[in-house]
């Protein structure tokens, strides 16, 4: 459900609310496909009701993919609030390197189209759970 993502993994289970994965970012052509190993982590506050997931890139816990460049920095937060009950806000902030060179028209791409795409197929995932 994540944007242009062509493959995701778990690595590694660190704990409860820790991990470590791997996810492939399809790119449209001439360019590479990205990849990148993310450690990523859970803090949930009942007494507020937010849940904070925040995720950063880390090295050496796959090997390079042939044909693959690898994200060489990423930093994810994602802070979700209850609103009111049935009701959530989102909020969502990204930074990184994508690795290469990469044209200002798919960068631009993904800082618009990407979280747009995301959350209309998360908001799809969360109601088909109801099924």
């Amino acid at each position: 459900w994540v944007y242009s993502t062509s493959s995701a993994s778990i690595v590694k289970r660190l704990n409860n609310y820790e991990l470590i994965y791997y996810t492939e970012k399809k790119m449209p052509w001439p360019l590479s496909n990205r990849d990148v190993v993310m450690q990523m982590k859970l803090v949930l506050d009942t007494v507020a009701g937010t849940l904070i997931m925040t995720a950063h890139s880390i090295e050496n816990m796959v090997p390079l993919k042939s044909g693959v460049v690898r994200v060489p920095a990423s930093e994810v937060t994602w802070r979700v609030s209850t609103i009111l009950s049935g009701t959530m806000k989102i909020e969502y902030s990204a930074q990184a390197d994508p690795g290469g060179t990469v044209p200002a028209w798919v960068t631009n791409m993904f800082l618009t189209k990407g979280p747009y795409e995301t959350f209309t197929n998360l908001r799809k995932q969360l109601e088909n759970k109801g099924d």
